[in-house]
């Protein structure tokens, strides 16, 4: 047996069941001939492939490399037990941080290449299929709004790439003093489905304040320009911190 106990024909066959590799049945190369069973091949005997039946074709190919999932030519970097081990420490991470290329080099025995171009392919489509859901999530029955900063950057007072946000400061506070520096705190507006794990997040628009200030308040103009009541049906009954932009919202 190979690496979490499972054999090369077998994780290969795990990773076909899983939709990770593709089972084609004929021959990708002269698209005439059928495709034999896996078999071993290389100086080890520890490649997995199949091979076209058509007398004048006869190519063959790495099981690893049929897919539309993952990154090309996997079956370079990867034994198929070393695939699959790699893919399951990855998803039983579940929403806790998975492993990093280094480390799952390090336990798999490879260098951290393979895996790091497996895992980016693997968050890629993590990314998609929970923009996808999140695009036609609706809230309801009890809903919680809040909001919180997730980081805060300084930012200089000449700095080019916020020189419009802090023209706009400067014109809410004529006659005050330049500051030292800006702060920009990076707030996220999140509904959450009391009771499950649905949450919908909004990322509100730039506001700087000055040095020490503390993070500026969800407006009533923000909260409704950011969508979130769009994906709360309507009946909801809608909880908040107390912040007086819900209220003015609903």
């Amino acid at each position: 047996d190979g690496i979490c106990g499972v054999g090369l024909e077998e994780a290969v066959k795990k990773l076909q069941d899983a939709g990770y590799l593709s089972n084609p049945s004929r021959c990708p190369s002269c698209g005439r001939g059928n495709l034999t069973d896996l078999f071993r091949y290389g100086k080890n005997q520890d490649l997995v492939g199949r091979k076209c039946t058509q007398w004048d074709c006869r190519v063959r190919f790495n099981a690893l490399n049929f897919s539309r999932a993952l990154p090309d030519h996997l079956g370079r970097s990867f034994r198929a037990d070393q695939l699959y081990a790699a893919i399951k420490m990855y998803t039983d991470s579940g929403v806790a941080r998975p492993p990093t290329p280094a480390e799952a080099g390090k336990t798999l025995g490879l260098s951290s290449k393979g895996p790091r171009r497996l895992f980016a392919a693997l968050l890629e489509k993590e990314a998609a299929a929970g923009k996808q859901l999140s695009q036609r999530l609706v809230l309801r029955n009890e809903v919680e709004l809040d909001c919180t900063s997730v980081r805060t950057l300084r930012i200089a007072p000449r700095s080019h790439a916020y020189a419009g946000y802090i023209e706009k400061w400067l014109a809410k506070h004529p006659g005050e003093r330049r500051p030292q520096h800006f702060l920009h705190y990076v707030r996220v507006l999140g509904a959450t489905q009391r009771g499950t794990n649905k949450l919908v997040l909004r990322l509100l628009p730039v506001k700087l304040v000055a040095q020490q200030a503390k993070p500026p308040v969800e407006s009533v103009d923000e909260v409704l320009d950011s969508g979130i009541f769009n994906r709360i049906a309507q009946g909801t009954k809608l909880y908040s911190d107390g912040a007086f932009a819900y209220p003015a919202a609903v």
